[in-house]
């Protein structure tokens, strides 16, 4: 291939590479990134030195106008607070223009300059791990292109070929030289990415090694989350059903006492009022009070019900224990098994420096969200913002729950505990009276409210069909043409028609929106949600017990998918992108020190904490061959190291030793006020360091003559002598030593 080719090939995959960073971050509107694809793929193709109307002068004017009229939206955009976001669409629009006016080398360096500009704005936007394999291509691209264009511009501004015969110099046409195919080839592309691999790796390695001064730039930044269904302050039904098939991860779960039950409920948010098919939250549920305790925040402490160490310390021992790793949500809500006890940012025993000042806050009904604290430049006033960015968390949920025995004997909310419950007791006026006919018909007979609750789950599991092909006919309330008329949808219509019907028998009730199931994955040992696992169920309240789970929704045909070749490999790749999360994100000086006193550990006793556990379980299949990568590039680094101090030691010439002694004493003399003049020699100036009475002047006289004549005449001299005198004239002493008689 010819060079100018291989050199365009290779700027444009250094600039694909670039916007692909930016373009995965899912923060560029579609339109964007399409035109920005079309416009440089067709930019390929365009020549400007082929085509006469790209090096036209309107060609110019145009892209001129163009780029002024893009800067000033880019400027309005700012000043209405897109500053960050106008300024990559700007980049995006450049990009484009550069790549249509490739003229010249110094156009390819502007394009260049872009492109490096994006993969900058990618990593402020994106925390997914293809910014990562962008980024390794993009130091791949970059060596190649980076080297061609050096040789280019150093043709394009050569003309003349030199003779060393003393031949008059010839003219040689730059064009010829970029059609070449001889200046470049495979061997070259072979060798610059081994180059730019090992620049990588060094890159890696520095990463983890320098210290991190704070909590990880990411994480204390707000993102535009992914758009999930049922966690607003309206839930509409019909929405779940919408999600059932979307196989993104939301959320990925850790469990330090190991492999949990299937059938795991993530609780998210939950709605008290109903009317004609809409759940919404009223405020007439004050929230319940969080208590924080150290770096724990604590639920469930009311009035003089403080929490003391030993109920902390019961809490921790026994609790099921979450550690989240939450993805950029739409919804500030927590998620967490429930009856959750305590939340914890970060980690157990986790202290990060220069965290983020994010608390947690309770909005009622059993929700918790995570705010952020900022302050108002200029006013210092204090306010706070919803965190929807990615997050991490603990959560600390108790399973104890009272005997069956107990459940059953549970009397119906007396007056206080109606009055205190009303916003969960309450029905629409227009709800259709076969509605609650139907719930006093199923609980005849049934005394309680974990009875009542039990016997309206049952009926509903057994006598309604679960599926998401829905089917509505207007003509009747939504609940009404659920259970009279349709009898089949997915799991919102079940938890509905299961709340109202209890509320219809004087059962406090709540409808909760979450997550349910997940998949196991085997390679990294974590739950992972994804939201097609989103889903509805009640919460009941139980004298005694407090608000207990029921879940009406029948199981969905067909049971759980077998595993096959490629959700394997889905899950493989899954726990990569946590690992990216949680070392390179995440990453700070506490999860460094962990890191570190892992490998001490493991070298001492064997023990290995739960970072080398990660870090291991995620390499290990390849530890083998990155361990002899790791350890090849080091030898072959000291290898070459050693040769070629070796090579300068024991084979360099006297009198590059000499002139290097020469210079040390030349500086050394400069700087005690006897710099060298243009056209002075090494003994007049010794005379007159000499007549001036320097200290330094004998060994210095004694340097110039085994200077002259190592470096003139081909004399074998002392390299430590004449290391010494240098050092005599950089140091001198009060009597320095005279010259020896034979220094002629």
């Amino acid at each position: 291939m010819r060079f100018s080719a291989i050199h365009k090939v290779a700027s444009y995959l250094m600039v694909a590479a670039a916007f692909a960073a930016l373009a995965l971050s899912r923060e560029l509107p579609p339109i964007i990134v399409a035109a920005t694809v079309v416009g440089g793929a067709l930019s390929f193709f365009a020549e400007p030195s082929r085509h006469a109307a790209l090096r036209s002068r309107w060609w110019g004017y145009l892209w001129n106008t163009a780029t002024l009229v893009a800067f000033s939206w880019t400027i309005l955009d700012a000043l209405r607070g897109e500053a960050l976001f106008s300024g990559v669409r700007f980049l995006c629009f450049l990009l484009v223009n550069k790549l249509w006016n490739r003229r010249a080398s110094r156009d390819y360096l502007q394009a260049y300059v872009v492109s490096f500009l994006m993969l900058v704005a990618g990593a402020a936007l994106s925390s997914d791990l293809s910014y990562a394999a962008c980024f390794l291509f993009y130091v791949v691209f970059s060596t190649w292109t980076l080297t061609l264009f050096h040789l280019r511009r150093e043709m394009e501004e050569n003309y003349l070929l030199k003779h060393s015969d003393g031949a008059q110099s010839e003219r040689v046409e730059v064009e010829r030289i970029l059609n070449s195919r001889r200046i470049v080839g495979g061997s070259f592309l072979i060798g610059t990415s081994v180059v730019s691999l090992g620049i990588f790796l060094c890159a890696t390695v520095t990463f983890f090694v320098i210290p991190r001064v704070g909590f990880g730039f990411f994480n204390s930044r707000q993102r535009r989350g992914v758009t999930t269904v049922g966690f607003s302050d309206r839930v509409d039904l019909g929405e779940y059903g919408l999600v059932k098939d979307n196989p993104q991860v939301v959320m990925r779960v850790e469990f330090p006492g190991g492999k949990p039950q299937q059938g795991l409920r993530m609780r998210g948010v939950s709605f008290d009022r109903y009317v004609h098919g809409h759940w919404s939250r009223t405020q007439q549920i004050p929230p319940e009070p969080l208590v924080s305790w150290g770096d724990l925040w604590l639920t469930g402490y009311e009035g003089r019900n403080r929490p003391t160490g030993p109920k902390v310390k019961a809490l921790l021992d026994h609790a099921l224990v979450q550690n989240v790793y939450l993805d950029p949500l739409d919804t500030a809500v927590l998620f967490g098994a429930p009856q959750p006890g305590a939340f914890q940012i970060g980690g157990r025993g986790e202290r990060r420096p220069g965290a983020a000042p994010i608390e947690l806050e309770s909005r009622g009904a059993g929700e918790v969200i995570a705010i952020e604290k900022h302050v108002e430049p200029g006013t210092g006033r204090l306010y706070s913002v919803e965190r929807k960015s990615g997050l991490r968390y603990t959560v600390y949920s108790s399973e104890s729950q009272p005997p069956i025995t107990a459940l059953i004997a549970a009397p119906d909310a007396d007056e206080a505990e109606q009055l205190s419950l009303k916003p969960y007791l309450s029905i629409p006026a227009d709800l259709p009276p076969r509605i609650a006919e139907l719930a006093r018909k199923v609980t005849a007979g049934h005394n309680g409210p974990f009875a009542k609750a039990t016997a309206i789950e049952r009926w509903l599991q057994t006598e309604y069909r679960y599926t998401l092909d829905l089917k509505r006919d207007e003509r009747f309330e939504p609940l009404e043409d659920f259970l009279f008329v349709q009898r089949a949808g997915h799991c919102e219509y079940f938890a509905s028609a299961m709340a109202v019907m209890l509320r219809a028998v004087g059962v406090p009730t709540r409808s909760v929106n979450g997550f349910l199931g997940g998949e196991w994955n085997d390679y990294g040992h974590y739950l992972a949600m994804r939201q097609g696992d989103a889903h509805s169920w009640v919460e009941v309240w139980v004298h005694g017990a407090g608000w207990m789970t029921f879940d009406p929704t029948p199981s969905g045909p067909g049971g759980p998918a077998r595993p096959s070749a490629w959700n394997r490999v889905r899950q493989m790749f899954d726990t990569v992108e946590l690992a990216w999360f949680k070392w390179v994100i995440e990453y700070d000086l506490g999860k460094q020190t962990d890191a570190f006193n892992s490998l001490r550990n493991w070298g001492s006793n064997g023990a290995r904490s739960e970072a080398s556990r990660s870090i291991w379980d995620t390499l290990r299949i390849h530890k083998t061959g990155f361990g002899t990568v790791v350890f090849g590039l080091g030898g072959l680094y000291l290898w070459s190291t050693r040769r070629r101090r070796r090579r300068t030691v024991v084979r360099a010439p006297r009198a590059v030793a000499a002139h290097h002694a020469f210079e040390r004493a030349l500086k050394a003399l400069e700087r005690r006020g006897f710099p060298r003049g243009v056209a002075e020699t090494g003994r007049e100036l010794a005379s007159r360091v000499g007549a001036a009475g320097d200290p330094g002047a004998p060994s210095f006289a004694y340097l110039v003559e085994l200077y002259y004549a190592a470096r003139f005449g081909g004399a074998e001299v002392s390299t430590t002598e004449l290391d010494q005198l240098a050092q005599k004239v950089v140091r001198p002493q009060v009597r320095p030593p005279q010259p020896r008689a034979d220094a002629n």
